[in-house]
């Protein structure tokens, strides 16, 4: 009756390590957020922005590559304009 207890064990210790290592491994790949004004147009940043309601007033993301940014940028009506 062991063998089945330590399994159940063994198999919610992985678990456990799998929630902790997924969102740091993630956190690590997406880097760029698309940030922006209703007046001041949209940009690219590398750090998660605050909205504070004046300079940033609405962020996108994260995104992996700032490419991916750029092309979320590009779809954004506001910063079309």
């Amino acid at each position: 009756m062991r063998k089945p207890v330590a399994v159940v064990l063994g198999c919610l210790a992985g678990t456990v390590a799998a929630a902790w290592i997924a969102p740091a491994r993630t956190a690590d790949t997406a880097r760029f957020w698309v940030v922006g004004s209703f007046t001041r147009g949209c940009w690219i940043v590398e750090s998660n922005p605050i909205i504070d309601g004046g300079t940033i007033q609405f962020s996108d993301g994260p995104y992996r590559s700032k490419d991916d940014a750029e092309l979320a940028r590009s779809s954004i009506r506001v910063c079309k304009t």
